[in-house]
């Protein structure tokens, strides 16, 4: 009996000392993960105090960070210069013109687009150009097409059911039925400036 009683209190010992043990391993870590985010608390918030100089960053992180800003810092205040500038500028229109107006940089997109070499779209447009003949035998034969003496001869070629009124329109206008473009803006802008004419 006594030897059953020594055995059961070494195993109560054990069981006390090896949870006691579980208790202090827990305790323990929940000291390291308090310690561990205080610290990391302390790193934020000194990070937020310190200026964005780059220079608590070894790893040069801040440093390329901060040269983006300068960059679209620097962007920005070029970008008001020239409002600025253009809004000084006593030519330009104001008010509801004004927003008729196409920005510079958009411009200038446009441009960046059209005269790329890498361009393919546009290098097939060029092609087809040159195989024409280039934009001055383009134009001279759009000029000659819309003549109306060739329209007439076209419509004659291919017995055109519309060749009579097209005759008839012509026969009005050499009697001077019809209003000259020049005279029909002279009566509607009372001879002050052209319809083609700025501002």
């Amino acid at each position: 009996m006594v030897r059953k009683t020594r055995k059961k209190k070494a195993t109560k010992k054990k069981a006390t000392n090896t949870s006691a043990k579980k208790r202090l391993s827990r305790s323990s870590d929940k000291r390291s993960r308090l310690q561990a985010s205080k610290r990391g608390a302390e790193k934020r918030t000194s990070a937020k105090k310190q200026p964005s100089t780059g220079q608590h960053k070894p790893d040069g992180r801040g440093r390329k960070k901060n040269k983006g800003v300068r960059k679209k810092a620097t962007k920005k205040k070029a970008a008001s210069r020239r409002s600025t500038s253009l809004s000084k500028d006593p030519k330009l229109p104001t008010g509801l013109r004004a927003r008729l107006m196409i920005p510079y940089r958009k411009l200038k997109e446009i441009n960046d687009f059209l005269i790329d070499p890498n361009n393919q779209t546009i290098d097939r447009v060029i092609k087809l150009v040159e195989k024409l003949g280039g934009p001055e035998a383009i134009n001279k034969k759009a000029k000659k097409a819309r003549d109306l003496n060739n329209i007439i001869a076209r419509m004659k070629a291919i017995d055109s059911p519309y060749l009579k009124d097209v005759q008839w329109l012509k026969k009005k206008r050499d009697r001077g039925a019809f209003v000259s473009l020049k005279k029909y803006q002279k009566k509607i802008t009372g001879g002050k400036r052209s319809l083609d004419s700025p501002g």
